[in-house]
Order: C-alpha cells, then sequence, then structure tokens
C-alpha cells in the first residue's frame, strides 16, 4: 500500500476509504464544476508548489508544518486542490513568497 508522510510524523496510508470519498469528490466536481462547500473548512497550503513524484503531487506547508501529497484535482483559478487527504485551499505560491518573476503561468 503506498504511503506518504502527512504533516509532520504521522503516515498517511491511502486506503479503499480514501479512493472511495476520492470518487465521490471528483464526481461532484464533473457534475457541479464547483468542490463542495466542505472547501471552506479545509486547511490552507502556503508556499505551496505542484511536482512529480513519480504522480502528481502538491508540495507546501500547513502551519509552518511542510507535506507532500498526491494530487488529484486543482484550480488554480478559484484556489484550491484536492489531495489525497482531503480539501485544500491554495494561499500563497512559492514563486509569490520568493518574489520570482513567474514560472509560466503554472500559479494562480
Amino acid at each position: 500500500m503506498p504511503t506518504m508522510t502527512l504533516n509532520s510524523d504521522l503516515t498517511y496510508a491511502i486506503e479503499a476509504k480514501h479512493f472511495r470519498r476520492l470518487a465521490a469528490d471528483l464526481s461532484h466536481l464533473n457534475e457541479h464544476r464547483q468542490p463542495p462547500s466542505l472547501l471552506r473548512l479545509a486547511p490552507t497550503i502556503e508556499a505551496w508548489s505542484t511536482t512529480l513524484v513519480p504522480q502528481a503531487a502538491l508540495i507546501g506547508s500547513i502551519s509552518d508544518v511542510a507535506i507532500l501529497e498526491p494530487l488529484f484535482a486543482l484550480s488554480l483559478n478559484d484556489g484550491w486542490a484536492r489531495l489525497a487527504s482531503g480539501w485544500a485551499n491554495l494561499g500563497s505560491h512559492v514563486n509569490e513568497l520568493a518574489g520570482a518573476e513567474g514560472d509560466g503561468g503554472n500559479h494562480r
């Protein structure tokens, strides 16, 4: 079973129940073109960026704790992501914090 480190020393295992919840969330996105209202309760990821490890993933921090999670859906315009653990709001992109000119449109 694949595992990833999530929020400090905890190990997050992707189990069947997580995939069932993910499938329901993706179906909701396809039908309604927006995430459910649960997003307002989701954490905000700061200093985030996308990466491949080997699948699409999002790296960043929540309350100064580094995270790296599989990424299943992303809306740069609306500022949200659907990660393996659930919904997340997108705060500042890492390039915005570094004062970079941009990264070819890969952030909002």
